[in-house]
């Protein structure tokens, strides 16, 4: 948990999804097309399977071609059974939202940004209207998922790769909808810890974000003078590496931001898209 008043963070925190996640979560319209499971026996992914018993697409061991294929195999993907015992108490609950936090703590993170673990839309053989609503339902997903404590937990989201225009919409749907500054289901607590890292106007702005940050760290350990010399000078020579790289970046492939994006979008005169102006 917090260690020196700086908060834990973990950007790449799997969820383990359930076997009746798209029948819960999926356009109906799809019907036999649903994906879906049988429940877990023991620890290790599902198989997702159409109604009619075919699988929706290749994943875990049977991925590599290498493999044994045996019937009596019992992990879906290489390693699962020597690390079955990690994972007890979250197959007890089936990888609930209570055992996801208590993951959490049992890691020591403040805060976890969540990831899918079985990427079903990932398949060039789906129509894209197809991949698009089981990424859909992924995402609706997640964010009930997260209500069990939304300042804890942060839902990622999935995008189709198949088709420009409805990666845009599904985009545009999780941006909006958790990103605006009215109207948002974002909380109070996200919504400051936006504004912590934006280092916007009036703030010590990046470098010197981090800069206080390597002294609060400093402060904790009770460093010399020589050695706070060496951390802040590699520090700084880091930061300046970093800020080369993105400046030269920005300038060369010249892409909006979303708060750009968003609020400048009546300027392409694009009949398409809505400019938000308080976004």
């Amino acid at each position: 948990m917090a260690r020196n008043g700086l908060k834990i963070l973990d950007s790449d925190m799997h969820v383990f999804e359930p076997h009746d996640l798209y029948l819960k979560y999926m356009n109906t319209k799809w019907g036999d097309r649903v994906p879906r499971a049988e429940p877990r026996k023991r620890h290790g992914q599902v198989k997702f399977k159409f109604g009619d018993g075919r699988p929706l697409r290749v994943s875990g061991i049977d991925a590599i071609p290498a493999a044994p294929k045996t019937d009596a195999r019992v992990e879906s993907s290489p390693g699962e059974a020597k690390v079955a015992q990690r994972y007890e108490k979250s197959f007890r609950r089936d990888y609930d939202p209570v055992s996801q936090l208590e993951a959490v703590d049992d890691e020591g993170v403040d805060v976890a940004v969540l990831f899918r673990t079985f990427p079903l839309h990932c398949d060039d053989s789906l129509e894209p209207e197809y991949a698009n609503d089981l990424c859909r339902a992924w995402n609706n997903w997640i964010a009930d998922f997260c209500k069990e404590n939304n300042q804890r937990l942060k839902p990622s989201a999935l995008i189709t790769l198949h088709d420009i225009d409805m990666a845009v919409d599904e985009t545009r749907r999780a941006v909006k909808e958790l990103g605006g500054a009215r109207g948002s289901a974002r909380t109070r607590d996200q919504t400051e810890i936006a504004l912590f890292w934006a280092d916007g106007d009036g703030t010590v702005t990046p470098p010197g974000h981090w800069n206080r940050i390597a002294q609060t760290v400093a402060l904790g350990r009770r460093t010399g003078v020589a050695e706070n010399a060496r951390l802040f000078a590699l520090l700084n020579v880091a930061l300046a590496d970093a800020a080369i790289a993105c400046w030269e970046c920005k300038y060369r492939f010249d892409v909006w931001r979303p708060v750009t994006a968003v609020r400048s979008a009546g300027s392409l005169h694009d009949p398409a898209l809505a400019p938000d102006t308080d976004w």
